[in-house]
């Protein structure tokens, strides 16, 4: 096809240049160097265009990973978020386990102290209801069991205030 080509223009140049002479030759030279200068700038850019073509399709496939990669990396995200917010929740669910532990440790040994401090304001009161004898001493057994009751609630409302417990003289009148 270029051979066939080359040789139509050949023709023309020389029918021309007989036809019209020396300045039909100097035009057809320019024709044929602005054609063949066309010619390659169309292929320069038909080539670009291709090449173009394959970066767009590389960018729309380059594209669809970074949406899948963007995708799992929010699903990752959205399940630690989901991990982490049920890992504080069971560890304040262990401390409030603790608590209710310690409390429940706290209320039996008072519970112990106290009866330990009624049985024997009970002991003594019935000793002295039974001996009417010894009421003196067993008033001053019973007065002495009644503050050491006394102190014990005392010491446990200072802890429920956290050591905050002060004595004070009010006035009541």
């Amino acid at each position: 096809l270029v051979g066939l080509l080359v040789v139509a223009v050949g023709s023309w140049v020389a029918v021309g240049v007989a036809m019209f002479g020396a300045d039909f030759a100097a035009v057809a030279t320019g024709l044929i160097f602005a054609g063949v200068i066309a010619l390659l700038l169309h292929l320069f850019v038909m080539r670009y265009m291709a090449h173009m073509k394959i970066l767009r399709r590389r960018d729309l496939m380059h594209g669809e990973e970074l949406t899948t990669a963007l995708a799992a990396a929010q699903r990752e995200l959205t399940e630690r978020h989901r991990a982490e917010a049920e890992r504080e929740r069971l560890r304040e669910q262990l401390v409030h386990s603790h608590k209710l532990e310690a409390i429940g440790k706290l209320a039996g040994g008072v519970a112990h102290d106290m009866n330990n401090v009624l049985a024997a304001i009970l002991g003594l009161a019935e000793q002295a209801r039974d001996d009417p004898s010894t009421t003196r001493e067993a008033a001053e057994q019973i007065i002495d069991e009644t503050r050491r009751g006394t102190e014990l609630v005392r010491n446990l409302l200072g802890f429920s205030r956290r050591g905050k417990y002060r004595k004070e003289r009010i006035e009541l009148s």
